[in-house]
């Protein structure tokens, strides 16, 4: 007769690299919608805090093309308190959109684990036969600390860093047209090395990942 412990295995050899796609978004983004005023206002600090950043170097070029060859003090004076001005909103603004990021992620990972804990109360005991407790728990828990990078961290950063290059972008096209082309013409062999860099280490760790589960 088998032991009845043994139909509950401790660990299995479970797939835990989840593709990034269409459907898994859409279902979290859902728990975003009750705290969409936040999110807006995460987005407008973020947008007036990037625009602020990106002036100060169009300011100092202002400052050394044409005020200081001029020796136009009253020009420098203006360009500095600009400078000063412009470090104080970016200041500002880039606190408020941390605050504001990590309030709203930790208000939609309170819902996903109030979800989550319903979730499970309601799974049948086979369930629970079949899986410890221990492994449901570890799941759970990974999983919602992974969903913290991404709601209070990832999202703001991405747009982020996005609204940073396309507003540099069109910066540097107005103000030199041909020397952004010479720019962004190395951007295809910098993204193509980097996928293929991404590429190789995924290959690699699902290399020791496997090695580590044979032994």
């Amino acid at each position: 007769m088998a032991d009845p412990v043994a139909r509950k295995p401790m660990f299995s050899q479970e797939e835990t690299n989840y593709e990034l796609k269409i459907p898994y978004l859409k279902r979290l983004f859902k728990f975003l919608l009750p705290y969409k005023k936040w999110l807006v206002l995460t987005l407008i600090f973020m947008f007036v805090a990037t625009v602020a950043d990106l002036v100060s170097p169009y300011l100092l070029k202002q400052a050394v093309d044409y005020y200081i060859p001029k020796k136009d003090f009253k020009g420098i004076l203006l360009i500095g308190a600009l400078l000063i001005l412009m470090l104080f909103v970016n200041k500002e603004c880039s606190k408020n959109k941390i605050r504001l990021a990590n309030r709203t992620g930790q208000m939609v990972l309170f819902d996903i684990r109030k979800d989550l804990f319903n979730h499970v109360q309601g799974l049948s005991f086979s369930f629970f036969d079949r899986n410890s407790t221990g492994k449901i728990i570890v799941r759970i828990v990974n999983d919602v600390n992974t969903l913290n990078n991404l709601f209070t961290n990832g999202i703001v950063n991405v747009i982020t860093d996005m609204s940073s290059l396309v507003l540099a972008a069109i910066i540097m096209f107005y103000i030199n047209p041909r020397l952004a082309i010479v720019t962004f013409a190395a951007l295809p062999i910098f993204f193509s090395s980097s996928f293929y860099n991404q590429k190789c280490n995924k290959k690699k760790l699902e290399g020791c990942s496997k090695e580590n589960c044979k032994s």
